[in-house]
Parts: structure tokens; C-alpha cells; sequence
């Protein structure tokens, strides 16, 4: 306020050079000092502290007055300054005010000061408590969503798309999370259908293997039985028609579908029997089988099939005396079957074209008995069975059969 008086008052002093004499425009000093709103006494002091002008006396007074702590009381403030000219040096404007008027008046200002104090605290602070609120809100419904998916729930986030970083992460979630359904229902489930389609497959092929019974061997056993019959009438001959009866019951009762291992040996013997029956002296055998494995379970019929063919293919080709061996045993958590017989043996080609066949489930064509029971074992087991074939062409053929022991039924 006294800044702006001064520079009024310079506008109300007339400089003159003639004599370094100084006229001062008193009608425009009085109004300024008229017109000032200042609460309390203004006065006008030359820099020999003398008083030039004041509200006080109203006029500009020229007996020498001098500016003194005779005009303050012990309750009031001065305020002063200074001002700098070059003819007017160290001039002041000076104001006294009443300490309680000063007060008053700061007092009046407290209220309009607390209210813009608590404006700019209480509308930042809700602008604030707004953002981090609706960030809060946003990232845990995307928390909450990103646990669901390790459940396999991929939910899509409803609701507004924001524009900001929480907005993107979102879209590209909702993103995220239809891409894996998409893919769920492309791959996952279609590939889910094709291998219910090959096992219903298997499933049928299985059992149409099951209703078939190789007539090479029934006819051919059954006509050696009956032409022994008419020649010579002898227990023997009742012996090896009972083992055949027991072998065509076991073959065609399918529905007993699991067996221990000692009842699949006694099927062994029956056909071992029935086999040395056929050829006399030309056909030796040897069954060994270890005590611990007897109680074990095993697919009806598994074994069978691969005495079967060393007699058949490996041993009745033979002019000499064949022998086939049959050992069981268990090895840790496994039962190994091995089928061996001093027969004519295979070609390596044909042994490894056969294998391959087996691998790729290649059409049945011939010896069905091994590709039904090696499509079985493999339905049952999977990769913990494993069938190993050795042959040599003139020195006989080695089989060996290893699945996993279990003394209950695999479902």
C-alpha cells in the first residue's frame, strides 16, 4: 500500500532546475493521502525526519515538526518505507496503526483463509482418494479373475473399458482368456473326441478279436484226437479231449476278462499237452514260474497266444525234436513272461517288418492271437508294457512279455 502512495506522490511533486528548487503540487498530495484506505495515521517524512504531510493535521505543515515516538502509542505497529530519488532521498511514507485494528482485520481474513486452506486439502485429497480407489477396485477384479484360471475358468472382465494402463491390461486379459477358450474348444476338446473315437475303435476291433477262435488249431487238434480215437481206444485219448474242452470253455468266456497267473499256466500246460499229444517225441517243453508270481493278475489268454505260435510256426516246421521253455518270473514291480523254442526262427527283415506292423497297427492279417493280445496289453498297461522279439533264421525265436505286477483287476 505505501509502494503504490509513493508512486502517486512522485506524480504530485514538480521538479524545477532553477536553483535546485523543489515545488511540491500540495492539492494532489492531500487527495492521495485522502483517498488511502489504510486503517490507522500516514505520515510524510523527509530524510531529516521532519513531517511534511499527514492524515492527522490534514494540511502541510512548516514549523518544523519532527517525526517522533510522540505519535506511536505502546499498542500500535509502524509501518515504513523508504523512498529513492534523487531529490528526495531517504523520504519515507510512515503508518501507524492500532494494534487491534491490525488484528481485527487479520481476524476478519482467518475465515476466508480456512476456507481456501480446506478447499485446496479437502478437494485434492477427494480427487485422490477417487483415483486410488477405482485403481484399487480394477486391479483386484483382475486378481480375482487371474485366480479363476488355474481352476480353468477363463471369465471374461465385464464392464467399461478405460483408456489408461489398468484399462489395457484388462482388454488384453478379456483377450487373453477367449484366446485360450478358443483353443480349449479347437484342440483340447476336438483332440479329446478323436482319441474317444480311436478307443471305441479298439474297443470294437477287441472284441471282434475276442469272438474269433483260429480254426487251424481246433480243426487240426480235434482231427488228430478223432483219427487216434478210431485206431486204438485209451485214456490218454480222454485225457487230451478233457484239456481241449477246458481250452475252448476258456477261449470262448470271454467275460472273465482277468485271471491269476497260475490258472494262465495251467492253460499253457493244457495246450502243451495237447501239442505233445500231436507230435509224440518231436515236441519237448518246460514250464518254470516262480512262487511270488502266482497270485498276480493278468489279462485272460495273455501268455497263450505266443506258445502258441512257437509251436505252430517255430517247432511243428521242424524235423528234429523242438523244444519250447516258458519262464515267469517277477522283477521288481513287473512280471516277465519269456517264450522260448530251438524252432526254424524268422528272417531279420520279416522279424523287424512284423514288429513294425505290431507298432503302427497295421491291418490284423495273419497270427491274430499275438496282435490280440498285444493291442490288449497295450489298451490295459499303455507304455508300461513292452513285448521283445528275437529270432534267428534255423536257431529258434525268443519272446518276451513284460507288464506290471498287480494282484487286483485293472478297470
Amino acid at each position: 500500500m505505501f509502494l503504490v502512495l509513493l508512486e502517486f506522490l512522485t506524480t504530485s511533486i514538480v521538479i524545477r532546475r532553477k536553483s535546485d528548487q523543489i515545488d511540491i503540487n500540495t492539492e494532489l498530495i492531500k487527495k492521495s493521502f485522502e483517498n488511502a484506505t489504510f486503517q490507522g495515521d500516514i505520515y510524510l517524512v523527509n530524510n531529516q525526519n521532519e513531517i511534511l504531510y499527514s492524515t492527522e493535521y490534514n494540511e502541510i505543515e512548516y514549523d518544523n515538526r519532527y517525526f517522533s515516538d510522540e505519535y506511536v502509542s505502546t499498542d500500535s505497529l509502524i509501518f515504513s518505507e523508504t523512498y529513492h530519488d534523487n531529490y528526495m532521498e531517504n523520504w519515507r511514507v510512515i503508518g501507524v496503526v492500532s494494534e487491534s485494528v491490525a488484528l481485527e482485520e487479520a481476524q476478519n481474513s482467518r475465515l476466508l483463509i480456512f476456507l481456501f486452506a480446506s478447499i485446496n486439502f479437502i478437494v485434492p485429497s477427494f480427487v485422490i482418494i477417487y483415483i486410488t480407489s477405482s485403481l484399487h477396485v480394477r486391479l483386484l477384479r483382475i486378481l480375482r479373475k487371474m485366480k479363476k484360471v488355474k481352476n480353468q475358468q477363463f471369465d471374461i472382465i465385464e464392464g467399461v473399458e478405460y483408456k489408461d494402463e489398468i484399462g489395457q491390461l484388462t482388454s488384453e486379459f478379456n483377450r487373453m482368456s477367449k484366446k485360450i477358450k478358443d483353443l480349449i474348444n479347437d484342440v483340447y476338446i476336438a483332440n479329446l473326441q478323436k482319441k474317444d473315437l480311436e478307443l471305441k475303435s479298439k474297443q470294437a476291433q477287441l472284441s471282434a478279436l475276442q469272438s474269433q477262435i483260429n480254426p487251424h488249431f481246433l480243426f487240426n487238434s480235434l482231427e488228430t484226437i478223432r483219427m487216434r480215437s478210431l485206431l486204438k481206444g485209451e485214456k490218454e485219448t480222454a485225457h487230451i479231449i478233457k484239456n481241449m474242452a477246458k481250452i475252448l470253455r476258456n477261449s470262448i468266456s470271454w467275460g472273465r476278462e482277468w485271471v491269476r497267473v497260475e490258472e494262465e499256466v495251467k492253460m499253457l500246460e493244457y495246450f502243451l499237452e495237447i501239442q505233445k499229444y500231436r507230435f509224440g517225441h518231436k515236441l519237448e517243453y518246460d514250464i518254470i514260474m516262480d512262487e511270488d508270481v502266482m497270485d498276480c493278475m493278468v489279462p485272460n489268454m495273455a501268455f497263450t497266444p505266443f506258445v502258441e505260435n512257437a509251436s505252430i510256426h517255430g517247432v511243428e516246421p521242424m524235423l528234429d525234436i523242438g523244444f519250447i521253455t516258458v519262464t515267469i518270473k517277477m522283477k521288481g514291480n513287473y512280471i516277465i513272461c519269456k517264450v522260448e523254442d530251438n524252432g526254424v526262427g524268422m528272417e531279420e527283415a520279416f522279424l523287424q517288418s512284423y514288429l513294425h506292423s505290431l507298432e503302427e497297427d497295421e491291418s490284423m492279417g495273419d497270427r491274430v492271437g499275438i496282435r490280440n493280445v498285444y493291442y490288449r496289453m497295450k489298451l490295459l498297461y499303455g507304455d508300461q508294457f513292452t513285448l521283445t522279439m528275437k529270432s534267428k533264421l534255423g536257431k529258434g525265436t525268443t519272446v518276451e512279455i513284460v507288464c506290471p505286477a498287480s494282484h487286483e483287476m485293472k478297470q
